[in-house]
């Protein structure tokens, strides 16, 4: 799916605000469904990301896109939709490598509030503010996008 996708996308002249504004409609409502059936065990799996992405400072900045890449799966997982989960780690595949073309290790390290705000949602098993966290998230992401990379939302991305 990943690969069709990533070229249906090229072809069409998909955007990085395309993907980013794709994830918006897919992943707050994928947050609120896992805030229903999220077990103790994933909640301390996306804990545990979260602890890992906060020290950060050793390793890779790859790495630590990818641990931020991989919240966004397990949390997607949480949610028992193998649909929603396809989607969503498509997605943001798809955006990995403009990620790591594009933004710098603070981009990532900010993240991790907007993250432990979902997570404490889902704790509280809370599907409203879990949505609303991960919208926020999201939304925050295209808001720093649009102001410390002019011209980046603007841009064709290609994989190929």
């Amino acid at each position: 799916l990943l690969n069709s996708l990533t070229l249906l996308l090229q072809f069409q002249g998909a955007t990085f605000e395309t993907l980013l504004r794709a994830r918006l409609l897919f992943e707050p409502p994928v947050a609120g469904a896992a805030a229903l059936t999220i077990t103790a065990d994933q909640i301390s799996q996306l804990r545990a990301n979260v602890e890992s992405v906060r020290l950060g400072e050793r390793m890779a900045f790859g790495q630590l896109v990818q641990r931020e890449l991989d919240f966004h799966r397990f949390l997607a997982k949480a949610s028992g939709n193998a649909f929603a989960e396809t989607i969503v780690v498509a997605l943001a595949a798809a955006l990995s490598h403009e990620t790591l073309d594009s933004v710098h290790r603070h981009d990532a390290e900010q993240d991790v509030g907007f993250h432990e705000d979902i997570i404490d949602a889902m704790e509280r098993r809370d599907s409203a503010a879990a949505e609303q966290a991960m919208r926020e998230h999201i939304e925050d992401v295209i808001a720093k996008v649009e102001t410390a990379y002019p011209g980046l939302l603007t841009r064709v991305v290609h994989w190929i």
